[in-house]
Order: C-alpha cells, then structure tokens, then sequence
C-alpha cells in the first residue's frame, strides 16, 4: 500500500521503499508458482516512514501520506479473524496514528487485534522464553534444514504461538478418571505479555507536525472508500505534496 510521491529531495525516502520491493520481487515470484490460490494469509506493508516529523522547509518535498485499512466487513467476508500489527521490535508500543481509527474499528468489529515484533523472531533460543527441552504446544514437525527463524527462537516456542497470543485454548485432560484438567503449557514470557495482550483503543492523535492534528471520529481520518478527509490547524497547506492533493476528496 504506497500513496505516495518519489521526489529527490522527499521528506520520505520513497525510492528506499520502491528498491526494497523491486528487489524482493524475484522472491515473491517464484514463490506463487508453488502456493495455490488463497493459499497465503492477506499482507498489507506499510512505509513506517510515511510520517516522518518535518517542518515547512523550500529544500524538501512534503510526500508524506496517510495509509488506511480495509474495513473490519471486508475483513471478515475474506474470512480474516485475526489481524497482527507487526512493528520491527518491542519499542514500538503503539499502533500508528493514521490507522489507530481503523484498527479500533476493526478489533470493535469482533476482528482479535494484536501486536507482533519482528524481533521475536530468532535463529537461536531468545533469553527468558522458553528454558530448552522444553515441551511443545503442539506437535512441530519443523521446518527442515536451515538456517531457519523461529518464533522465540525454538521450535518449542514456536508451537505455542496460537496458545500465547489467545488463538487457542489447551485442551482438556480426562485424568486417568478424575476431573479434566488443562494441558500445562510453557508461561507467557513476561516481555511478550505486552505484544501477545494488545489491542487497540482510541487516542487523539498528532501523527505530523507541520500543523495536522486529529481525534477519534474528528479531523482526519480514512477509509479504503471515500480516502481521507481533514482540517488543517494551520492556515494553509505550505508546500505539502502527497498530503496537500486531493486524495478522494478533503474537506476542511
């Protein structure tokens, strides 16, 4: 999902952006030819440096942008009933301003919404997870020969993915006669508690300077339909580029 200007002197790096997909193409390429069709979970990826800070500035060209989401009924007709906001580590703590409306209304929607760090993901076993051998969540036959990056690092916490981030409940135990009881499950690593628990909730918003502010149901917002509308704080639109054309129509 990209809306945005490549310019030479681009408040965003947009040719960054641009090369990075070109290059991978080749990847994402060969890999349909073995995926059928509604094989893969939807991906929407998003420069993390579409609102990046600026100021009114001759030398720079404003091509920031605001990304919107699918709503949370055309979602749920694809059959999604997750959805992951995946951050590139655990800093990141929040949802971006410019979709925060879209993914409360998604995760209100009965959508479960969460969060996932990148960082989670490791070739060796990351320190306070999962203490190796360590019983699995499910059974995991692998991935086959490596290098490979596993959710924690193993493939014991791989397993329990579905189980930590709520997916899934462990099931019941008859007991050899007595009462069921719940398989016991490796714990909840403490640092991943904050990710695997995450929802949305509404905020206000100040996700650019140079004079766009928002609130929940006020100022500017999107939707994949209508683009996005908004009311600048300030007099005008100075030298905005992506921000200042008309996207679907702003009203102000």
């Amino acid at each position: 999902m990209f809306d945005n200007w490549p310019h030479p002197k681009g408040v965003v790096p947009a040719h960054l952006t641009l090369g990075a997909a070109l290059y991978f193409l080749p990847s994402f390429d060969r890999a349909r030819v073995g995926r059928g069709a509604g094989a893969a979970a939807p991906m929407f990826v998003l420069d993390r440096q579409r609102l990046a800070p600026y100021q009114d500035d001759a030398g720079l060209f404003d091509n920031r942008y605001f990304a919107g989401l699918p709503s949370q009924e055309t979602l749920q007709a694809a059959g999604v009933h997750h959805l992951l906001y995946v951050t590139p580590d655990a800093q990141v703590t929040m949802d971006a301003d410019d979709v925060n409306d879209d993914l409360v209304a998604i995760n209100d929607g009965g959508i479960d919404v969460r969060m996932l760090a990148l960082s989670d993901f490791s070739q060796t076993p990351l320190p306070g997870w999962i203490e190796e051998p360590a019983p699995t969540c499910l059974p995991f036959p692998g991935f086959g020969p490596g290098p490979h990056y596993y959710f924690g690092g193993s493939p014991s916490a791989h397993s329990c993915f579905s189980w930590w981030y709520g997916w899934r409940s462990p099931p019941l135990l008859s007991g050899g006669g007595g009462a069921p009881h719940w398989t016991p499950l490796p714990p909840l690593p403490p640092h991943l508690a904050p990710r695997s628990r995450f929802h949305p909730t509404p905020r206000a918003h100040t996700a650019l300077s140079g004079g766009w502010r928002g609130s929940p149901g006020g100022s500017w917002r999107g939707n994949p339909t209508s683009g996005w509308r908004g009311s600048p704080a300030i007099g005008s639109f100075g030298r905005s580029g992506s921000l200042g054309r008309a996207h679907g129509g702003f009203s102000s």
